[in-house]
């Protein structure tokens, strides 16, 4: 150790350790003595042996022609000669290349993972009761895979039990969905479901968006509520436990109060509320137990951290002195949002008497609010029928498929027939 000191190929560590032992060890200062007096004697003796500058050029000279090339070996005499220090050199470069390409992969792998960045990808729920074995197919996939607890739903994946198997999916907005034995929907969004087959319940958080479910029957359009779908290959029957369910087909709407039912067909031409037993309907959701631990992981990771839409929700107007007549169109009126018009919402109309029997419902296009030169606009009644009423009720429900800024409406006119 002694001599590398000498020749300077110690390392820094090794020169501390060095150090401290020379200071407290006279013996081992006199021995370094020694070896250094030895390397200047050694160096004296045999320097006026050194080969001359010129060596290469002389020996070249005294050979044949022939083309040769000059070799840089110093840095290999250097290495040769100093090894410990070039490899000090390596070892530091050793993790810093590493580092370097597992960045490199890091960034690999981040091109072809999914990204929960993309609304697409975000989930939207998340599986938190399983009774048995459950198909799961990914949106836009084919294979069908087991559903697991605690499994996060995305937009468009669908779920299908058997007939030994039930669940149920936590939505985003607190929406809690149960699925019956031999059943199957397609979730679009927090706020849109589809059902293929079976029998689904739906407890429907308190938001102020509408909640749609899509049956091959008809669409239900829904406010804060819970009920009941069956859907088998020729209807639909639906059964209201609390809230408000709307059921529209084509031309014909219905609203459906808590402890009714209505049953959907092909070529139907009247929808007509029925009384049902509710509890004996949905008796088979009391097999469905959330899992504990499923709950808490939905709530801290897809409830609490979805922001729910801060919405006006649906809104409506008393028409006063219809008295029997027909209404021939509607006439609305709302404030200008200049700033905000091209991100509005359209909207959906729905006319009511004042016994709750539809009269005519109509839409509202999104273009039209959003166009700053207007803030009126007439929605004629395509129907030719009076109604037997004093009065009538219009509601409108925000459709946010076309934009996300609802309209301050100032006024509702219905424009009647004569007498």
């Amino acid at each position: 150790m002694l001599q590398a000191h000498l020749d300077g190929e110690l390392s820094s560590s090794e020169q501390v350790i060095l150090d401290g032992h020379l200071s407290a060890c006279p013996e081992c200062q006199a021995l370094l003595e020694r070896h250094r007096h030895s390397t200047v004697e050694l160096y004296e003796t045999l320097a006026p042996l050194k080969l001359s500058r010129n060596l290469t050029q002389s020996v070249l000279d005294h050979l044949p022609e022939m083309e040769y090339t000059l070799l840089d070996v110093s840095g290999l005499n250097k290495r040769a000669k100093n090894p410990r220090i070039y490899r000090e050199r390596m070892s530091r470069l050793v993790p810093i290349a590493a580092a370097g390409l597992l960045v490199f992969l890091a960034f690999l792998i981040s091109k072809s993972w999914p990204s929960y960045d993309d609304p697409l990808q975000s989930p939207i729920g998340m599986v938190t009761a399983l009774n048995g074995t459950v198909a799961y197919i990914q949106a836009d996939h084919i294979e069908r895979t087991p559903a697991s607890l605690q499994g996060l739903t995305l937009k468009g994946d669908r779920y299908e039990t058997n007939a030994h198997s039930q669940m149920m999916i936590s939505l985003a907005g607190g929406s809690h969905i149960k699925l019956d034995e031999n059943s199957r929907i397609c979730i679009y969004d927090d706020r849109k479901i589809r059902i293929e087959k079976g029998q689904v319940f739906f407890d429907i958080g308190k938001d102020s968006r509408i909640f749609k479910v899509l049956t091959p029957s008809g669409d239900i359009t829904v406010f804060g509520t819970s009920f009941n779908v069956e859907v088998s290959p020729e209807s639909t029957s639906i059964a209201v436990r609390e809230g408000e369910v709307q059921v529209d087909i084509d031309d014909l709407f219905r609203q459906i109060a808590p402890g009714q039912g209505i049953h959907v067909s092909p070529g139907i031409t009247v929808l007509k509320p029925y009384t049902v037993d509710i509890e004996s309907k949905t008796s088979w959701t009391n097999s469905i137990h959330p899992d504990d631990t499923a709950v808490l992981a939905y709530q801290s990771s897809i409830k609490s951290n979805t922001s729910s839409q801060k919405v006006m929700g649906h809104s409506g107007y008393l028409l006063q002195n219809i008295n029997n007549r027909r209404i021939k169109q509607l006439e609305f009126s709302w404030k200008p949002n200049v700033a905000l018009a091209g991100d509005r919402a359209g909207y959906l109309v729905y006319v009511y008497s004042e016994n709750n029997e539809p009269i005519f419902k109509s839409y509202i296009d999104a273009a039209k609010l959003s166009n700053a030169g207007l803030t009126t606009l007439t929605l004629p009644n395509n129907t030719s029928e009076s109604i037997n009423a004093r009065q009538a009720y219009v509601k409108l429900i925000p459709d946010f498929s076309s934009g996300s800024v609802e309209t301050q409406f100032t006024k509702c006119e219905a424009i009647l027939s004569e007498e």
